[in-house]
């Protein structure tokens, strides 16, 4: 009986600090961590909507990827891919993001299966097609990215009229796409 009072109390000392309300708070997960280098194996905050952290993922292996980080790019890119899958049904924008992350992993076949999700709704949508060329290059298959990049340069101009928010939101890759649809296609 002393040595459970003994304990007891013990567990009360420690814990006063706690129930008065002066023991000091852990910073949240994450806190500080804005900059791509900052807690690298670290996840962006999931807060939000589930198509919000999907995206803030999205974000975060482009950064990375841009940076030359492929280890770490690659290390999100299984969150990523379930934070779209359960944001789905995904609109032209989100499966775009997706197919750009399956070729980040390395699973072309099913970023080519997440283009073509695109273009089966919007068979011109140019991100579509430059997610679809990219991903059919990097598989090997040259001939399905040549066809990829015609169709894009063929339907460039009749594409970017429309007010569609996906080319809005990524106009500078929009023109990087052009360059390399006129590079491998050969065409000005």
């Amino acid at each position: 009986m002393v040595a459970g009072a003994a304990i007891l109390a013990a567990i009360f000392i420690i814990m006063l600090p706690v129930i008065r309300g002066d023991a000091p708070r852990p910073a949240p997960p994450f806190a500080g961590s804005t900059s791509a280098t900052a807690g690298a194996s670290q996840p962006p905050p999931l807060s939000g909507t589930p198509r919000e952290q999907a995206d803030r993922l999205f974000n975060r292996i482009m950064q990375e990827q841009s940076a030359g980080n492929m280890d770490q790019a690659r290390f999100f890119t299984p969150m990523a891919t379930q934070a779209y899958q359960a944001a789905e049904p995904l609109d032209a924008d989100g499966l775009y993001h997706l197919s750009l992350i399956q070729a980040v992993a390395q699973d072309y076949p099913a970023a080519i299966a997440t283009a073509n999700r695109i273009l089966d709704a919007a068979p011109t949508h140019l991100l579509g097609l430059a997610a679809l060329a990219e991903a059919a290059a990097a598989s090997g298959d040259s001939a399905a990215a040549a066809t990829a990049w015609t169709t894009f340069l063929d339907n460039l101009a009749t594409e970017r009229a429309k007010p569609l928010t996906e080319y809005t939101d990524h106009t500078p890759i929009l023109s990087t796409y052009e360059e390399t649809a006129r590079g491998m296609t050969g065409r000005q």
